[in-house]
């Protein structure tokens, strides 16, 4: 028996780790980490991906200009990880401000609806959005109801938005591929089964 965990808070299940742990049940945690001894975390560098989709961002958009920045859900890990990687990588250009920072949950409902309210009430020219992905989709669609010019916006594997990209060659020079973490249940699953 085993129990593996997917996109935890860092600390919300640590004392239910430690009775797992006590009864001789092992834990593992893939798609951030958590802080209980007791858990093996096998997960990729979500705090890299954050900052090589800002720099790429960063170099999109001409090193210059508005940012906002979409996240998961904070207090998970992943999220959290994410978020501080992409602010490291946006300090290395100057004339970039992240001008706002908004929960997508990781849903394309949340993120549209959060961004929609984000777009409507700050006028402020938006020149690009970094999103942690699984909500790039509902990222696009509240740009396109905003009536706003559309931005470069990081995609990171979700196949709505890329199907925007391909109707739209223009629109990005890249992708990225954060979600859904395939490799990472292929790792974790390695790792319990060596364990």
């Amino acid at each position: 028996d085993a129990i593996i965990i997917c996109c935890s808070n860092v600390t919300a299940i640590n004392q239910t780790i430690e009775y797992a742990h006590s009864k001789g049940v092992p834990v593992f945690s893939f798609s951030g980490y958590v802080t209980s001894p007791y858990a093996i975390n096998a997960t990729e560098n979500n705090m890299q991906g954050g900052y090589e989709s800002a720099k790429w961002l960063g170099n999109e958009i001409g090193g210059k200009g508005n940012v906002l920045l979409v996240s998961g859900i904070p207090g998970f890990a992943s999220s959290d990880s994410f978020g501080t990687g992409a602010k490291q990588a946006l300090e290395a250009f100057p004339d970039i401000r992240l001008i706002g920072n908004v929960a997508g949950n990781w849903t394309d409902q949340v993120a549209q609806v959060e961004v929609q309210k984000f777009l409507a009430t700050n006028p402020a020219q938006v020149d690009g959005i970094i999103v942690q992905s699984a909500s790039e989709n509902g990222v696009v669609n509240a740009v396109l109801q905003s009536g706003r010019d559309m931005m470069p916006i990081v995609l990171g594997g979700e196949a709505s938005a890329a199907c925007y990209w391909r109707k739209n060659p223009d629109f990005v020079s890249q992708s990225f591929h954060f979600w859904p973490p395939r490799g990472e249940a292929r790792l974790v699953w390695d790792v319990m089964m060596r364990t």
